[in-house]
């Protein structure tokens, strides 16, 4: 596979403090890559630049195999425009709208005429299932819409390569898996690689092909999210814990199929995603929610449940009184299987093959 972007003994200081001290590593192409690390330990320095917001000390970057600092300026205007970032909190303005936002971008590339700009976020929304949302402001939006809106900000540019800088902070544990959910989902839609900034340990081995740890101003560890979990190293072991690897995980997974969503909207969306997140808390056993496309799993580390068939009758039974009414042709598909590392691969966003499907709820 092609590293898209290298970076060969790169080194950063902010006066007497050195914060990358000769960081080496390859980014594939196509791939969604984790940098993981502690706090301070330089990720989004590191981030910043790769995206040329800061110039490294010493070190050289390539992209596609050419040296950055043998491109001409050109070549680096052009490069720029392949490469998008995601800023923590999501950085969006208040005072403009959601419409503003996406097409600020565009708007000063000064390439495009106003009516194209205005299209090409319309269609960015419906592709991200935000429409109707253009003229509103951000502090109208929950915090998982905002994500979703920042994100298509950072698509609106069709950029090849997308740089995401902590993309879960401040969320809760729900809407964490959500977000990395909805990276894993639109990563595999638009086809753009994708690097990003996490300390959320295991979650990010689930959508990463992988994961980089920075330590000491240097990568400590590289390699698939099997092969960090697996490591020996004292450096690895004292950053991630005791983590399983997710080949070795055990558990029963409970799931919905969201069928027919994507016509009602964000708020929609949002909406049934979170009240079908908040009765999978109230009813079934301590778990984690975990978001590919249209299905949401529920897993919970119990081997031995013997009444997985009983948990999703009765949660047929409750969403029907619990779940929001007005989603006009949208049915929820229940079901439960044994865990399998499959289930949480970026491609899972299709039934387990070892599924039992227990009912469905239309919710008309």
């Amino acid at each position: 596979m092609t590293a898209i972007i290298q970076l060969n003994d790169i080194e950063k200081s902010f006066g007497a403090l050195k914060v990358l001290t000769g960081v080496t590593l390859d980014l594939q192409d196509g791939d969604i890559s984790a940098i993981i690390g502690k706090s301070g330990a330089g990720k989004s320095v590191l981030l910043k630049i790769i995206v040329g917001l800061l110039q490294p000390d010493a070190g050289e970057i390539s992209f596609g195999g050419k040296s950055f600092f043998s491109m001409t300026r050109n070549e680096i205007r052009n490069f720029r425009h392949r490469v998008s970032y995601m800023f923590q909190n999501s950085a969006l303005f208040d005072a403009m709208t959601i419409m503003d936002n996406i097409a600020l971008p565009l708007i000063e590339r000064r390439e495009l005429k106003k009516s194209v700009i205005h299209e090409k976020v319309l269609e960015t929304l419906a592709q991200l299932d935000l429409e109707g949302v253009e003229d509103k402001y951000p502090a109208q939006l929950s915090g998982g819409m905002q994500k979703r809106v920042a994100l298509a900000r950072a698509l609106i540019t069709d950029p090849e390569i997308v740089l995401f800088d902590e993309p879960t902070t401040g969320l809760d544990p729900i809407r964490k898996n959500i977000v990395h959910g909805m990276i894993a989902h639109y990563q595999k839609y638009f086809k753009f690689t994708g690097v990003v900034v996490s300390h959320e340990i295991p979650d990010i081995f689930y959508i990463a092909q992988k994961v980089a740890l920075l330590a000491g101003g240097k990568i400590m560890a590289q390699g698939a999210p099997a092969e960090i979990q697996t490591s020996t190293d004292p450096v690895v072991r004292d950053f991630i814990g005791i983590v399983h690897p997710i080949s070795e995980e055990k558990g029963t997974i409970l799931f919905w199929q969201i069928k027919n969503i994507a016509q009602h909207g964000a708020e929609k969306i949002e909406e049934l995603q979170n009240a079908i997140a908040d009765l999978f808390r109230q009813k079934l056993p301590a778990g984690t929610l975990h978001v590919r496309g249209d299905f949401l799993f529920w897993k919970m580390p119990d081997t031995n449940i013997k009444n997985a068939q009983s948990v999703c009758s009765l949660l047929l039974d409750a969403a029907s009184i619990c779940l929001p009414k007005g989603y006009e042709g949208i049915a929820c598909t229940s079901g439960y299987a044994p865990f399998t590392s499959e289930i949480f691969s970026i491609e899972s966003e299709k039934i387990p093959a070892n599924a039992v499907v227990c009912g469905t709820i239309d919710l008309k």
